[in-house]
């Protein structure tokens, strides 16, 4: 299927199934990173890769179990029960876990085998386009797509404008405290925690933030990653995207990593020269075509040299 009008995955189908969380009796089988929007993404836990580092070894460490427990990983990781909760609900929206059973997923695998302790800078541009692209995370995505992209400082009574159409389906102690909370987390996330390496977000002011001038370098296998993590969430065995809307459609890389289009173009001419992956410019094209043989995954497997 050729995108040549690639259908974006906008801010449609947010709406809660019933009450201020949805239920994750909801979540389906294939313990993917789809799933109902979460307001109360982190409840608040700051998101410490650390910690995360912690869980995965523990989920790891019980491979031979068809699931994992919250007492298993209190036994591995010394954590409270509702920290590890949230700090898996975190781990769900990386696409690096499961829910419900919290065994790892093929991403968490590869860090789990080739950077436990998230020292490669890449792998956390990796889960940072997770966490901005995924509709799922619903507080991160906007921030990432349509906040940080918009204003020119961000504070949380600014950025609240762009989540006022929740009020209907959410209390208004969420609207209030939760949305705070959690944007709170994410500022955290890019100025004290492990994403401040990533120099995407800057303070500029007391409580006022903004996104960095000269962001930390991204791999172009990386990009690539996020090129098929895009492509197969947007229609899977779709076997070209219109470079334009890489660049700037909601949840693309472009917009995700916030890229200009011209250094979005350098990076894709360093994936064509390498052969992983096709541009074609003539006529009316304008494009990347991919391979029916690649995934996110294995992109993530030829940056750590497997």
């Amino acid at each position: 299927m050729n995108l040549s009008e690639p259908r974006q995955l906008g801010l449609t189908g947010l709406e809660p199934t019933g009450g201020d969380e949805p239920s994750d009796s909801l979540d389906g089988p294939s313990g993917t990173i789809g799933g109902d929007p979460k307001l109360q993404f982190s409840n608040g836990y700051a998101l410490q890769f650390d910690q995360v580092s912690r869980i995965l070894g523990g989920i790891a460490g019980r491979e031979n179990q068809s699931r994992v427990t919250r007492e298993d990983l209190i036994e591995d990781t010394g954590l409270s029960s509702v920290h590890i909760k949230h700090l898996c609900s975190m781990l769900v929206g990386m696409g690096l876990i499961k829910r419900i059973s919290y065994n790892l997923l093929p991403f968490g695998e590869l860090v789990v085998k080739h950077d436990r302790f998230f020292d490669d800078r890449n792998t956390l541009w990796a889960c940072h386009y997770r966490l901005g692209s995924n509709p799922r995370n619903l507080v991160w995505q906007r921030l990432v797509n349509h906040v940080l992209p918009d204003l020119d400082r961000v504070t949380t009574e600014a950025a609240r404008a762009y989540f006022s159409d929740l009020a209907e389906d959410y209390s208004e102690r969420s609207m209030e405290e939760h949305l705070a909370a959690e944007l709170q987390t994410c500022y955290n996330a890019y100025t004290k925690q492990d994403l401040a390496r990533l120099r995407y977000v800057e303070v500029v002011d007391t409580n006022t933030y903004a996104l960095r001038i000269g962001h930390a370098p991204l791999d172009p296998l990386i990009l690539l990653f996020a090129i098929y993590d895009y492509a197969g969430r947007l229609s899977p065995g779709a076997t070209a995207l219109e470079i334009p809307a890489l660049c700037r459609a909601e949840n693309s890389p472009g917009r995700v990593f916030d890229l200009t289009e011209a250094k979005l173009r350098n990076l894709l001419d360093r994936l064509h020269g390498t052969g992983h992956l096709t541009i074609e410019r003539q006529a009316d094209l304008d494009q990347v075509t991919l391979s029916d043989q690649a995934s996110p995954i294995s992109a993530l497997e030829r940056y750590y040299g497997i």
